[in-house]
């Protein structure tokens, strides 16, 4: 299934069936339209998502922190998110993640995060899912997952510099160290420890085993069903669609042509057999006679179908194609004006189906993408002087809050239900009640938190608090003030 959804809506990242590279994959594709929709869902799930440069998470204490450990702990999580992010920036993340969506959007994607240099601390790896094989547990979980591809000889040892060669592998790397070892690598979760082992998958030789204290994989999946491992993205949903589509298309090109050239029959006196008879355009069909009398002995073959009916079912499948790829924010250019309103309605729409998506990418993507993040950098000692406990994204004591433009446009709804239940409320009730009812000091603080803004702008509790007292000290100076002028006046 995932090879046939590559082979017609993402032919060149199709990886099946052994391809040589700079091989033409697009064979028997009639149309780009898969290709097209697939590049709208990826540039629209990134900008929504993980735009590039910029800050699209903060690192949070848990709600279950208390507030005066929260505020000291927040602090110190947003310097980690501002380190993280300079990090990303100075890594391919935004080259690897728009690969890894193209992936997603069939299904399954898998990111692999390795440790780097310092010119660039992170190295991210969007591999494709033909190599990989991945094992659920009972909870459906991927605890194990292996890796089979092929590598030059000589970068074994510049991959692994700890790997332990058998002399077999080190004369074939000094004999021909530009041919390719196919390695086997396996992942998996034991406890809180995972192990990773790299075999030579010719010989089973083991020559690399280690135990991490992260995966270094990000698996994602859209449209996962129970009890399997890999997900069904929206190509596969539109699959049957775009083959269809690429089928009216070809028919569509053939009919063109038989319209243009033409068919004719001839008159001969053989007699045809239509088992043998194949219709091309500009070819010469031999007849009998195609007209009584002796009537001509060449004559156009009346033309068959209707070009009409086509573009009409073509309309239909490519209206169905974008909708399931989230390509129909925008209404068609031709036909009738439309109205603010309905681009308005269209783009909300959008909205709502990627936060269909929205939990698994959190879940699946997100935590694992920053727990590897921080992981690395706390064995590179750029967090400081921290327990690693602190570091372990629970949801507990540390939480991962995205602040993409997707989550944004969630909490500004959020932000407009509380105005709307305050304004009804005090409509209906008065001030008074609003006051004694709702927390009405805490509300910018809510609000801004709610819509994205940077902790850095935001006061603690005890600032707040003292600001407030102050406030209220210089409001009565100021009356006591007046009152004195007051009585000197009246004096």
């Amino acid at each position: 299934m995932y090879e046939r959804a590559y082979r017609i809506a993402i032919p060149n990242r199709n990886m099946y069936n052994n391809p040589v590279p700079g091989q033409r994959k697009n064979y028997n594709n009639y149309t780009s339209l898969g290709t097209q929709v697939v590049d709208r869902f990826v540039n629209h799930i990134q900008a929504s998502l993980t735009p590039p440069f910029k800050r699209w998470v903060e690192l949070k204490a848990g709600d279950s922190v208390p507030e005066e450990i929260s505020d000291q702990l927040n602090k110190a999580y947003s310097d980690f998110t501002k380190v993280g992010f300079e990090m990303l920036d100075a890594s391919n993340f935004n080259v690897a993640i728009s690969e890894s969506y193209y992936d997603l959007a069939v299904g399954t994607s898998c990111l692999l995060v390795s440790e780097g240099d310092d010119n660039a601390p992170f190295i991210f790896t969007a591999v494709p899912p033909e190599q990989v094989t991945l094992v659920e547990d009972g909870y459906g979980r991927v605890y194990m997952i292996f890796r089979k591809h092929k590598i030059e000889a000589a970068l074994i040892k510049e991959t692994w510099p700890t790997a332990r060669l058998s002399a077999e592998m080190q004369r074939l790397i000094n004999s021909n160290p530009l041919c390719d070892v196919e390695v086997l690598e396996v992942t998996y979760k034991v406890g809180k420890k995972y192990y990773y082992e790299v075999f030579n998958n010719s010989t089973q030789d083991k020559f690399v085993e280690s135990v991490m204290s992260r995966s270094g994989w990000v698996i994602t999946r859209l449209g996962k069903v129970p009890g399997e491992p890999y997900g069904r993205g929206p190509v596969i949903v539109a699959l049957e669609d775009l083959q269809m589509y690429n089928k009216a298309k070809e028919l569509m090109i053939r009919s063109a042509q038989m319209s243009t050239f033409g068919m004719y029959t001839v008159a001969d006196s053989d007699i045809i057999n239509p088992n043998t008879l194949v219709l091309s355009p500009g070819m010469m069909i031999p007849v009998s006679r195609n007209a009584g009398a002796n009537g001509p002995s060449i004559a156009p073959l009346p033309g068959a179908g209707n070009l009409d009916m086509q573009q009409f079912m073509l309309a239909d499948l490519q209206n169905d194609i974008k909708t399931i790829m989230m390509n129909d924010r925008m209404p068609p250019e031709i036909g009738a004006v439309r109205s603010a309103t309905e681009y308005a309605l269209r783009g909300q729409s959008r909205q709502i189906d990627v936060q269909s998506y929205f939990g698994r990418l959190q879940y699946e993507m997100v935590q694992p993408l920053w727990q590897n993040m921080l992981t690395i950098m706390y064995e590179k000692e750029v967090l400081g002087d921290i327990p690693p406990e602190l570091i372990t994204i629970d949801n507990m004591l540390l939480k991962v809050r995205v602040v993409s433009p997707l989550a944004k446009e969630q909490g500004i709804i959020d932000m407009q239900n509380t105005i709307q239940t305050i304004q009804t409320a005090q409509a209906l009730a008065g001030l008074e009640a609003v006051n004694a009812s709702y927390k009405m000091e805490d509300l910018p603080y809510i609000l801004a938190r709610d819509s994205g803004m940077t902790q850095d702008l935001l006061r603690t509790k005890e600032e707040r608090e003292q600001f407030m007292a102050q406030a209220q000290q210089a409001a009565q100076m100021q009356q006591m003030a007046e009152m004195a002028g007051m009585s000197s006046a009246a004096a």
